[in-house]
């Protein structure tokens, strides 16, 4: 189990640097990479921690990933991360349809920075500060009439949604 998952993530890692390098810039596909490495205790036992956050995007819709390792010398990878499926179903961080800004934008999973309006109303939320704790957050924004007027949304959870907002707007206004 350990060098399987291990070979999973290994290759996530190479297949996204590898796309990457090799993308033609006149396509429309694209991948990001983001992640971080450090140490964490847990229960008394320092474990190293590499975490990967690849998106793959195909024209307007993109994929975001979040995968986390575990591993000491001693243990080797933490397999109590990977048992069950809900752990395996945390891989998928969000999906998004285009960019902030487009005549139609929508994101589910994650939001690690959104913001309603300029920031006033809502500014740089995050519904993730416990990854162990996944929300399934939603901003939905229309911009209509190249822009004069449309309207944004936010919901922190659409399961139990506990932060709620929207903003509607009219240009010069």
């Amino acid at each position: 189990m350990k060098i399987w998952i291990l070979t999973v993530c290994l290759l996530v890692l190479i297949g996204t640097v590898a796309i990457s390098f090799a993308e033609d810039k006149s396509s429309e596909k694209s991948v990001q990479m983001t992640g971080g490495f450090g140490a964490t205790s847990i229960d008394g036992v320092v474990w190293y921690n590499l975490t990967l956050m690849p998106e793959v995007a195909f024209g307007k819709l993109g994929i975001g990933l979040y995968i986390q390792l575990l591993y000491n010398d001693e243990n080797g990878i933490r397999e109590e991360d990977w048992k069950g499926w809900r752990k395996w179903s945390q891989i998928l961080y969000y999906i998004r349809w285009d960019e902030k800004g487009a005549p139609l934008y929508i994101r589910l999973g994650a939001l690690p920075d959104a913001s309603l309006g300029h920031g006033m109303i809502v500014g740089h939320y995050n519904n993730q500060l416990d990854i162990d704790s996944r929300k399934i957050g939603l901003l939905f924004d229309m911009n209509l009439n190249d822009g004069a007027y449309g309207f944004e949304t936010i919901a922190n959870d659409v399961l139990k949604a506990r932060v709620m907002g929207a903003r509607g707007y009219i240009y010069p206004l």
